[in-house]
């Protein structure tokens, strides 16, 4: 895990919190192979009393479950208490759909605090009129833009058949998209936002936005 996972993982597992017991300040001093489905129930019922919410919830019980998995692993325990049949996995909530789409409002704000022609812009463009993924933003290139009067932005999605292909789709190309792209600067094989052979990385849009 990146250093940030790793402290998360530390402070689930040992560190603790001043309102959230580590798991082994919680089983106190139980060994591993003890632990039962009804354990976790309390330990989930005190972190749920601090107000967690469940996105969090669920992040803490996964790397208790990676936990139990590697104890299995190393012959520490002989079945892990978080399986099917035993404690499940809290889920990670309900999508808050108050808060969950831009206004329109929100879009022209980001549109003006964005500089045209920069590589944010053009992936805030792609995101506005294809619905693309982050990842599949981040590959479409200008040959993948067909600007006829029945344009269309071919999008490639992920690679999940068994031949290990990207799957295509066809997105009609909003004229305001083709407009406010403007000209191509590079090849027609260069990537849209990176502008360049090689594409942004979709974490790195993912931090910038």
């Amino acid at each position: 895990p990146i250093p940030k996972q790793l402290q998360r993982v530390k402070s689930v597992l040992s560190l603790g919190a001043p309102r959230r017991p580590s798991l082994v300040s919680f089983l106190k001093g139980q060994g591993v192979d003890k632990v039962t489905p009804k354990d976790l129930s309390r330990l989930y019922f005190l972190y749920e009393k601090a107000d967690y919410r469940p996105p969090t919830l669920k992040r803490y019980f996964s790397d208790i479950r990676r936990f139990f998995n590697w104890c299995c692993e190393v012959d520490l325990m002989a079945k892990s208490p978080i399986r099917k049949g035993a404690f499940q996995m809290p889920s990670g909530g309900e999508l808050d759909l108050a808060g969950a789409a831009y206004t329109p409002e929100d879009v022209d704000r980001i549109e003006r605090a964005l500089k045209p022609g920069a590589r944010l812009y053009r992936a805030f463009l792609l995101a506005l009129y294809t619905g693309a993924r982050r990842s599949e933003i981040a590959k479409v290139r200008f040959e993948d833009l067909s600007l006829g009067s029945q344009g269309y932005v071919q999008i490639h999605g992920a690679r999940k058949n068994l031949e290990r292909r990207s799957k295509l789709r066809l997105v009609p190309l909003h004229p305001e998209l083709a407009r406010k792209l403007g000209r191509r600067l590079g090849a027609a094989t260069d990537f849209v936002v990176s502008g360049g052979p090689k594409p942004t990385s979709p974490n790195a849009l993912k931090c910038a936005i």
